[in-house]
């Protein structure tokens, strides 16, 4: 009974093992490019991508700013959203690999006409990625695809949901493709105000309708805010008469005279602005707050603070004052001590706070915008001339010059915008200055 039994499992189990072996051969992955757990094509050599569903082709083109956007329309393409895709595409993880495709059973597959088809092409035209995806197994569960090898696969829902990143996903909706740290120049005007902005390598200048420092980060919030802007709708072709008027537009200018352009066309109450740049190629609404971040007064661009640094970061400073004594002081360490004259001067370092209180927190009072000349004003030659070294190398120089109606025409580093100073601001500095000339001699 026992040998019957026996007669009956070995060919079972003949049959079971041939099944394994066979079963695990054809799990075995052929090697090509992007569905190979753990490799990936080459990002940076993918020159043409070209997608194609039944009903729609896309087809980007690589170019010096990313990719363009060719096919259906040209615009440019959102970058991340393209580095998603080829990211998703080389790492797919096949579920299992039924060996070489027969093109006879194309239709069996849903490949004679497939959901979705995807080529990447090198800078050369060769093939760095085909791939083709057909319609569902019979319990659902996955989908067949093939590659330009031949190879058929079947592979989890999961793995294909990189086909859902479509037209609308992969353009860009950045209104401009803007380098920040390139930008010398920035021209905006709304219905309101018409202003001018220059950078001299180190702040933002206004250079229309007055010449001013502008108020630190005010620029720099602008860059920020239109270089992540996004437009919101495209409106290919707006009807301007169910806007509120809007003129004006920015205009970026960097270093190497390229130029970035907004022109405002109008107001949609519930939308936004309604826009039209030089990177997109059509009309576009963006949020209101680019015309209210605009819309400033003039006056509230002005920068206020002087001294751009705290104390913490004060080396050094000469304090030079006609007909007077100059002084010097330096940081040792964590507290300063006199240097000049010859470091006989005993101070108390609540001295010095008093002296920074008063130089660091100083703040003109009125902008003096035309005048016939620095000297007429005695700031060329100077009464009193601060100069502040910082711990990186760098520092400004304070000048302060003729009394006027009991205030002080002051600048900064020479340059030609003068301001004025209240007589309490500089008999603030004066009284702390003097404080630190007389501090008793050493024992």
């Amino acid at each position: 009974m026992k040998l019957k039994y026996g007669y009956i499992f070995i060919p079972i189990l003949i049959i079971l093992v041939v099944f394994y072996i066979y079963d695990m051969k054809n799990r075995k992955d052929d090697g090509q490019p992007g569905l190979t757990p753990g490799t990936g094509i080459d990002m940076a050599g993918a020159a043409v991508i070209e997608i194609r569903h039944p009903d729609e082709t896309i087809r980007l083109i690589k170019n010096d700013d990313g990719y363009l956007i060719e096919t259906p329309f040209v615009s440019p393409a959102d970058r991340e959203m393209v580095d998603e895709l080829l990211s998703a595409v080389a790492n797919i993880k096949v579920e299992r690999n039924l060996g070489a495709f027969d093109e006879q059973a194309k239709v069996e597959y849903g490949l004679d006409a497939p959901v979705y088809s995807l080529d990447v092409l090198a800078d050369d035209g060769s093939v760095l990625l085909s791939f083709v995806l057909g319609g569902e197994n019979p319990g659902g569960t996955g989908r067949y695809a093939t590659t330009g090898s031949g190879g058929l696969f079947l592979l989890e829902s999961k793995e294909v949901e990189f086909t859902e990143i479509g037209l609308d996903k992969l353009r860009s909706r950045a209104i401009v493709n803007l380098d920040e740290s390139a930008v010398t120049a920035v021209e905006c005007s709304t219905n309101e105000v018409d202003f001018a902005f220059e950078f001299d390598g180190n702040a933002w200048f206004m250079s229309r309708p007055k010449v001013f420092k502008v108020t630190e980060g005010w620029c720099e919030g602008l860059l920020m805010l239109v270089g992540r802007a996004m437009a919101e709708e495209f409106v290919p072709e707006p009807n301007l008469d169910e806007l509120e008027p809007l003129m004006g537009g920015i205009r970026f200018i960097e270093r190497d005279s390229g130029e970035h352009l907004i022109t405002f066309m109008g107001i949609n109450k519930s939308k936004g602005v309604l826009a039209k740049s030089s990177y997109q190629p059509e009309p576009f609404l963006t949020e209101f707050r680019i015309e209210a971040y605009l819309n400033q007064a003039i006056d509230d661009l002005r920068e206020t603070r002087l001294m751009l640094f705290a104390k913490d970061q004060v080396e050094s400073v000469i304090f030079r004052e006609v007909g007077g004594e100059n002084l010097r002081f330096e940081r040792d360490k964590d507290d300063f001590r006199i240097t000049k004259p010859e470091d006989r001067l005993v101070n108390e370092q609540e001295d010095f706070d008093k002296f920074f209180d008063a130089v660091l927190g100083v703040s003109p009072v009125e902008y003096v915008d035309s005048y016939d000349s620095l000297e007429m004003l005695g700031l060329d030659p100077y009464w009193i001339k601060i100069e502040i070294t910082t711990s990186d190398g760098g520092g400004t120089d304070l000048y302060i010059g003729k009394e006027t109606d009991e205030r002080y025409y002051a600048n900064i580093d020479k340059s030609d915008l003068v301001f004025i100073l209240s007589s309490d601001g500089v008999d603030a500095i004066m009284k702390a200055t003097n404080k630190l000339r007389f501090g008793f001699a050493r024992i």
